[in-house]
């Protein structure tokens, strides 16, 4: 159950991979909470086992929220360029970011074939560094904000399979740390979040696995820190977060 007491109002969010999971879940929670929600993802439409991002937006907005669905593919730095100034132009800036976007490699050094490796890691780690490149100047005129990357337990462990996914996700993780570093006396705050076996659309293939709505409690209190809280640079998971 999440705390009655976490306000977004007047807060803007930027969420990637809205459109199905935990993004999904994030956005509906966050604009539950008051919070302007962009909505991003790959496409407006279903498109076969992607998600739609109209469908996430129609949810916030019958619930009473305010949602902006922006179609942008993330392994492209191109279309995130051009998402960018679409908000500039269309959004008083962005308060916190929370790189949610992640794609899965899960083949071997054998197997992996060089665009597989090369994806993982524009989707996995230069998308959420090119996003926070591009929001960081917006937060500094909002006088300060808050960034969240969506890491995985893989990061810290050995997994047969999954050296393009787990690579991707400690560097990820080393990102986070050293951005926070950098932001740090701009009243920046950036953490990662590691949500834990979960049960999406993404990992269909285990058979078990927390529900989405394990992961939204710890999301919101990492998304409403700011520089006085004392966490910063951290890479957390959903237990550290949750109950306390």
């Amino acid at each position: 159950m999440m705390e009655p007491d976490i306000d977004l109002k007047g807060k803007t969010v930027l969420i990637s991979g809205a459109s199905r999971g935990i993004g999904r879940g994030i956005a509906l929670a966050a604009a539950s909470k008051g919070a302007t929600v962009i909505c991003v993802g790959r496409t407006l439409e279903r498109d076969g086992n992607r998600g739609s991002l109209r469908e996430t937006a129609e949810l916030i907005e019958s619930s009473g929220g305010r949602a902006f669905p922006f179609a942008c593919d993330v392994s492209k730095p191109e279309e995130i360029y051009d998402l960018f100034t679409n908000i500039d132009e269309d959004l008083d800036g962005i308060d916190i970011l929370v790189n949610n976007a992640g794609i899965y490699t899960g083949k071997s050094i054998k197997d992996i074939r060089l665009e597989d490796w090369l994806l993982g890691l524009a989707v996995n780690l230069t998308a959420p560094m090119l996003m926070s490149k591009l929001v960081i100047p917006m937060m500094i005129k909002k006088g300060g904000g808050v960034i969240l990357n969506i890491t995985s337990g893989s990061a810290e462990r050995y997994d047969r399979g999954h050296v393009a996914y787990s690579t991707s996700k400690a560097a990820l993780n080393r990102f986070t740390q050293n951005l926070a570093q950098e932001v740090n006396d701009l009243n920046i705050v950036v953490n990662a979040l590691g949500p834990g076996l979960v049960k999406t659309e993404m990992n269909n293939f285990y058979e078990h696995g927390d529900e989405i709505e394990s992961v939204i409690e710890p999301a919101l209190k990492l998304m409403t820190l700011d520089k006085n809280d004392n966490i910063n640079g951290q890479i957390l998971h959903k237990e550290d977060l949750r109950l306390k």
